[in-house]
């Protein structure tokens, strides 16, 4: 089985009814997999990728979880690269006839607002250096004092969590997480992004190192944190309809992400992680939303 052959198997929420072992036996039984490994892989907090297999494995895999009343999708990275390239915003203006930003090497492009369907909000880190004695080992959790709050459900998506309307609340989970960083007494260099995905597919990105963030006038902050934050904040206005996901941080990549190729990947100084989360990301919202 190539790359190409290969689907990345996501659990979105686990069945109620059965416990991580007998859900394990069952796609074992109904789609070969190794009932060992995929029990392991089943303590993740959900949504998260599985693993990669064989694309007949993957659509037994998701039946049998549907079937038990839980979400599942699969998906290749042909799909992921399908997306396209990342197109680099340089400049952000509101006109009455839409969004019209201009792109590093590429002209202008107008964005009606009703097309935006997916924000990703991200902070890539380039060092670190955790304490060891306060390591978080789960990727996916985030923790604030006693409690700890897990990932998304897709109950949740089709409520609306992560949506425009729940902005404040999916921007206070990222929030969360830098103070967690900062209480780690991590230190990183960091770069701040926002991948605005269309409803037709095409992914634009508001870059932190490349953007001047003129468009914010008086409300222009001191860092492009604070920045990329109030621009979430513009678009999910505009767009009230649109999920906000700001949820990379808690994430961990999967076997063969680092080879996902987009046109001017390159040039762009693409992080291969977030690409692919960006995408993989926007095919499991559509796949909930059943867009």
């Amino acid at each position: 089985m190539n790359q190409h052959d290969a689907h990345y198997l996501t659990l979105i929420t686990s069945p109620a009814s059965l416990s991580r072992k007998e859900l394990a036996g069952l796609l074992h039984s109904e789609a070969g997999m190794d009932a060992r490994t995929i029990e392991m892989r089943l303590g993740r907090t959900p949504p998260c990728i599985l693993g990669l297999y064989d694309p007949r494995q993957c659509l037994a895999a998701t039946r049998t979880i549907l079937n038990q009343g839980g979400d599942a999708f699969s998906c290749s990275m042909d799909d992921i690269s399908s997306l396209g390239p990342t197109h680099k915003i340089r400049d952000f203006e509101l006109k009455q006839d839409g969004i019209h930003v201009t792109l590093w090497r590429a002209g202008v492009e107008i964005i009606n607002p009703d097309d935006l369907h997916i924000l990703i909000r991200a902070k890539l880190s380039e060092q670190k250096t955790t304490s060891p004695s306060t390591a978080i080992d789960a990727p996916h959790w985030i923790v604030s004092g006693n409690r700890r709050h897990t990932g998304i459900s897709s109950a949740q998506l089709g409520a609306g969590f992560g949506l425009g309307g729940a902005y404040g609340l999916a921007l206070s989970v990222y929030r969360m997480q830098g103070m967690s960083d900062y209480a780690n007494e991590k230190t990183m260099k960091t770069s701040d992004k926002l991948d605005l995905h269309l409803k037709d597919g095409r992914v634009f990105q508001i870059d932190g190192d490349k953007f001047g963030f003129g468009i914010l006038g008086e409300q222009r902050g001191l860092s492009d944190n604070e920045n990329i934050d109030k621009m979430c904040e513009l678009l999910a206005h505009l767009a009230p309809e649109a999920i906000v996901d700001p949820y990379f941080s808690l994430w961990k990549p999967p076997a063969r992400h680092q080879q996902l190729r987009l046109p001017g990947m390159k040039i762009n100084n693409e992080e291969p992680a977030f690409a692919f989360y960006s995408r993989w990301a926007a095919l499991m919202y559509r796949h909930v939303s059943g867009s």
